[in-house]
Parts: C-alpha cells; sequence; structure tokens
C-alpha cells in the first residue's frame, strides 16, 4: 500500500529513531521503509542492518554523497508501493492509525503538518493541489518533506524527468516537483499531530548542514523552476499572495532577508542574476511588487558603496600613516 522514503547521510542515531517510530507505528500494516543511503561515513550501515532485522527496510547505498535533490529522487525510485511517505531522517511517525483511510480515497496528495503546528483537533481541507496551494501557502503545503504523502508514479515521473536539476538548483525541490506533478489532482491538508520533529530547536549540526549548503541563498532560486512550470501552464502569470505564505510570514519577504543578511556580512553587491530571482517572484504578486524589490536592492548596494568608500578611506589613513615621518620620543622619556 505504501512505502516511506528516507533519504540518508550521518545521522545514525537520529535514523535509528526515525525508523523505530515507523516501524512500530505501522505494524500490521501493508507498508515498507525504503532507505536510501548517501555515502555515510558514520555508523548509519550498522543501524540499518540491525533496524532490518526488526523492520520491513530495504536499503540502497550509494558510493558518494550527492546533493539533495538526487539523493530524494534515489530514495523516490525505490518505493515499490503504490503510495510514497517521503521522510526525513531527523523527524519521527507520530500516528499511522487515523492517516491509513485516506489512503483508500481517490486522493492523490496529502500534506499532514508538523506537530507543533498542528491543531487541537483534527482538521481536513480538500482541494486540488494548487488550490490549497493558493489558499494555504505553496511552502507550507509542500516544503515540509516527511508531512508530503502522494501517488508514487506521477513523482516518479518528474524525478525521472529532465527539470530535477534545475528544482534542484533551489531550497525546495520536492515543493517544485509537487507542483508539476500534482497541481490539478485531488488534495488534501490534514491538520493533526501525525509527524513531530525529533529537535524542536535547529541543532548545531542542522545549522552547519544548511550553512554548507547555502540553503537560505537558494530560497529564490526558486524562480528558475517556477518560470518552467508557468511556460507549462501550470501556473498563470501572478498568484495570490496567500500563495507566498511561509510560515506566519511571507515567503518572498524571506528571501530578501536572506539577501540582507548576506549583503550586510560580506559588504559585497549581490549579482544582478540574483537580484532577478527576486524581481520575478515579486512580479508573480498579484498587485506587483516589483518597485518595493527595486527600491530594496538600491538600499542594499548603496550600504555597500558606502562600506566601499568607508575602506578607501581607511587605506588612505593607512597610507598616510605609513608614510608619516616615526615619531621619536626625547631622550628625556627614555
Amino acid at each position: 500500500m505504501l512505502s516511506f522514503c528516507i533519504p540518508t547521510w550521518n545521522r545514525a542515531e537520529k535514523l535509528r529513531l526515525c525508523l523505530e517510530s515507523i516501524g512500530e507505528a505501522t505494524k500490521g500494516y501493508p507498508v515498507d521503509i525504503c532507505v536510501f543511503n548517501n555515502g555515510s561515513t558514520d555508523h548509519t550501515i550498522e543501524v540499518l542492518q540491525e533496524a532490518s532485522m526488526k523492520y520491513p527496510v530495504r536499503v540502497s547505498t550509494g558510493a558518494t554523497n550527492l546533493p539533495f535533490e538526487q539523493s530524494y529522487a534515489n530514495a523516490i525510485s525505490m518505493a515499490t508501493q503504490p503510495w510514497t511517505w517521503t521522510f526525513g531522517d531527523d523527524d519521527r511517525l507520530l500516528d499511522f492509525d487515523s492517516l491509513f483511510p485516506l489512503l483508500h480515497t481517490d486522493v492523490e496528495f496529502i500534506h499532514v503538518t508538523e506537530s507543533t503546528r498542528a491543531g487541537a483537533e483534527k482538521s481536513i481541507y480538500p482541494g486540488t493541489l494548487l488550490e490549497l496551494c493558493k489558499s494555504i501557502g505553496w511552502i507550507d503545503m509542500t516544503g515540509f518533506m516527511s508531512g508530503n504523502i502522494f501517488r508514487t508514479e506521477p513523482m516518479r515521473a518528474v524525478m525521472a524527468g529532465p527539470r530535477l536539476g534545475v528544482y534542484g538548483l533551489s531550497a525546495f525541490p520536492q515543493s517544485l516537483a509537487a507542483l508539476e506533478g500534482f497541481h490539478a489532482r485531488k488534495a488534501v491538508l490534514v491538520d493533526a499531530p501525525i509527524v513531530g520533529l525529533q529537535d524542536e530547536e535547529q541543532t548545531p549540526d542542522t545549522i552547519e548542514r544548511w550553512n554548507a549548503n547555502g540553503t537560505v541563498m537558494k530560497y529564490a532560486a526558486v524562480s528558475a523552476g517556477l518560470k518552467l512550470l508557468q511556460s507549462d501552464g501550470i501556473l498563470p502569470a501572478t498568484l495570490p499572495p496567500e500563495f507566498f505564505r511561509y510560515l506566519s510570514g511571507s515567503f518572498v519577504a524571506k528571501c530578501m532577508h536572506a539577501f540582507w543578511t548576506e549583503t550586510i556580512n560580506t559588504s559585497t553587491k549581490l549579482s544582478d542574476a540574483k537580484w532577478a530571482e527576486i524581481e520575478f517572484l515579486a512580479g508573480m504578486f498579484e498587485g506587483d511588487i516589483r518597485p518595493t524589490a527595486q527600491k530594496f536592492r538600491k538600499t542594499l548596494d548603496d550600504y555597500c558603496d558606502v562600506c566601499d568608500r568607508g575602506m578607501e578611506l581607511v587605506g588612505s589613513m593607512e597610507k598616510l600613516c605609513a608614510e608619516a615621518t616615526p615619531f621619536t620620543y626625547p631622550s628625556t622619556y627614555i
């Protein structure tokens, strides 16, 4: 009925807890657990060997560490069941019983909210995937990988298609792929504590991974994938602001904040190509907020100009000081 698909890399103990949570919650159900080991160098192999003796775990191991989108695609390619549930190796399954009946309906995409954001009572919101993205938020509806459950074949086709490399330029290849494969298909949002995080706050390891991957600066790179979806007629030229809702704010604002932080930290102007990503997203807003984005860029560019001028002045002062006659103390002070 369902394959859990888990890409993992060097998180052996978190993976152990993840597999135990899935294995225990799904006992007696027709599921398997597919793990793509993305070139781990810790004791992940030993954890997988132990888990496969207790649960229906199947493993594929890569020789080298691949980019996320390839690891994600490889995990999905292992699915053997009509349904696939992608799962992060640092998350845990809290409840399967209440979700299982949905797998026997005509729904094709299911998203469950992360437990700390779930309502007190279980609620289900139906629509096509694009309709739900327009009302709930595209990233909120697809971005949390462990909340995505879908019919296997449509997603497998997207993952094997020519656009995976473009989607992988961004921090949300799974969200772009979901739109391509399921935009017009029946979907539901399940607001219930079904999936939880192992860590309530980001750990140093997670922060290090995000920084090494440049994840936050890849947010705006979704523009390349969104352009392709527009060219297909999947997305219209403009979308309501709700489409860009992200957690408690705006996805575009999140991108702009990342640009601000990068500019302040480096005192370096961002490239025209990076600003084109923001301008494209701002232009997708119904009402067009590109003028605001342009003012924002000018502010940051002006800041960099001031920093450059300041460094020039510091350099001039250092040169003048170096050329000045060294001061010699009078002998009476020696």
